[in-house]
């Protein structure tokens, strides 16, 4: 799938929520709904590995693109978030955003452009 142009929309689509805690949420809307996303892109937040660990992924699961400032807090929670999903069998990408602090980066577009090609290239 090939990400969609200006005014389209893909049939099946990726799921981005703000940062902070609601990197659980969109962690678990990716995990609980794989038929609805097929990508899912986790912007900083908590991790708690005794809660969020992943199950094991299928095939056709949503690819995960995390996101996080360098300067943020949870950066080493959702490094290993990235790393516990990496494990458990799903497609993973890391970007590490280099002097962002807990908040969306700067080249706000082209980082979600970057992500979104990851998610929806299919």
């Amino acid at each position: 799938m090939k990400p969609p142009g200006r005014g389209e929309f893909p049939t099946t689509a990726a799921l981005c929520q703000g940062v902070g805690w609601e990197l659980r949420r969109n962690r678990e809307g990716g995990v609980r709904h794989p038929d609805l996303f097929v990508g899912v892109i986790p912007m900083a937040g908590g991790y708690i590995p005794e809660i969020d660990l992943p199950p094991a992924a299928s095939v056709g699961d949503p690819r995960y693109y995390f996101m996080v400032g360098a300067l943020d807090r949870a950066v080493d929670e959702v490094r290993r978030a990235a790393g516990d999903f990496k494990v458990a069998g799903y497609e993973v990408k890391l970007r590490v955003l280099p002097g962002t602090g807990h908040t969306f980066p700067r080249a706000t577009r082209q980082e979600l452009s970057k992500a979104l090609r990851f998610v929806l290239d299919r």
